[in-house]
């Protein structure tokens, strides 16, 4: 895999995004949420589908989709299950992969995607990092010299 998504092709980048992806940092309009919120919360992609777990839970899933000639890369979201508001419309973002992290920045339902990886107050957007595999490989390959996966 590239160390990051620019430049890759689409179905390069849906290959990219397959797996399940723990999230270990959360922000909604500029403000991180207590850690209890978002620690247990897994996402799974697998082909064009995403389910998110809580605790083990169901609590959300649909279809997505990627454009990769704009950057940054942009993900669609279509919820087939979750809160009745986000359910049939599509949440616009963006996303970067770089090995094992991805950092997605996901618009209110509705809305254009966001053009950076901000978010700020009344901006109804979600910034998340989610990591996939054994964090504490991925930080022995920083401590080797082979390059450190996160931000």
């Amino acid at each position: 895999m590239s160390e990051s998504n620019k430049g890759m092709s689409g179905p390069e980048v849906m290959n990219a995004l397959q797996g399940e992806w723990k999230h270990v940092y959360c922000e909604f309009e500029g403000q991180m949420p207590p850690p209890d919120e978002f620690s247990t919360t897994v996402m799974q992609m697998e082909g064009n589908k995403f389910v998110v777990k809580k605790g083990g839970k169901v609590v959300d899933e649909g279809k997505f989709s990627v454009n990769v000639d704009i950057t940054p890369n942009e993900i669609v979201l279509i919820y087939s299950k979750g809160p009745e508001m986000f359910l049939g419309a599509p949440r616009n973002g963006i996303f970067q992969v770089i090995r094992n992290t991805c950092k997605m920045n996901l618009s209110g339902i509705g809305h254009r995607p966001p053009k950076d990886f901000n978010t700020y107050r009344n901006s109804e957007s979600l910034l998340v990092i989610l990591q996939r595999g054994n964090r504490m490989e991925d930080f022995s390959k920083c401590r080797s010299g082979e390059g450190c996966p996160l931000w």
